[in-house]
């Protein structure tokens, strides 16, 4: 697996998403990792994706048609992220907190 690395000092805000994070650095290793285009479901605005993506067989044989199952994991911001964001200041991370 490619090394990444993980603030510890998020706490229970890196805790929470620390193994989807994980799961979809192993998919983006084995190829299972799609770009696609979705509905906000609570605005309608139209958002990017980063989905897993399963073949999954098809019961049906009069329906010989591919089909996927997609997983979504994130969703890039539509806005400049430094205009929403406020990131942590690197200058504090050390070898402690970085894992």
């Amino acid at each position: 697996m490619t090394k990444v690395k993980i603030d510890t000092r998020g706490g229970l805000a890196i805790d929470a998403h620390k193994e989807n994070f994980l799961t979809l650095m192993a998919a983006f290793e084995n190829g299972d990792v799609i770009l696609v285009q979705c509905k906000h479901a609570t605005t309608g605005e139209d958002v990017t994706a980063i989905c897993t993506i399963e073949s999954v067989d098809n019961l049906h044989k009069d329906d010989p048609e591919k089909h996927y199952d997609l997983t979504p994991f994130a969703v890039f911001l539509n806005e400049n992220p430094y205009d929403v964001l406020i990131p942590p200041d690197a200058k504090e991370l050390d070898d402690a907190s970085v894992h």
